[in-house]
């Protein structure tokens, strides 16, 4: 249990500073699936993802797709 949280935290962490990243680069808040801009309400919920919902949807659509 204490690995998989300390795992969960280290992989928040690489996020955050990949959010952190966009931010000095000027695209945070862009979806990287779509190139759109991440809804205001989703990043209040979750500052550094990565995708907005239709990006989200699209991936892991795709990963359905070629998890068969």
């Amino acid at each position: 249990q204490f690995l998989n949280t300390q795992e969960r935290l280290r992989f928040q962490l690489l996020e955050i500073e990949v959010a952190l990243a966009k931010i000095q680069k000027g695209i945070y808040g862009v979806c990287e699936e779509t190139e759109e801009p991440i809804e205001p309400d989703r990043l209040l919920a979750i500052p550094w993802t990565r995708l907005s919902i239709e990006g989200a949807e699209i991936r892991e659509d795709v990963s359905k797709r070629y998890a068969k």
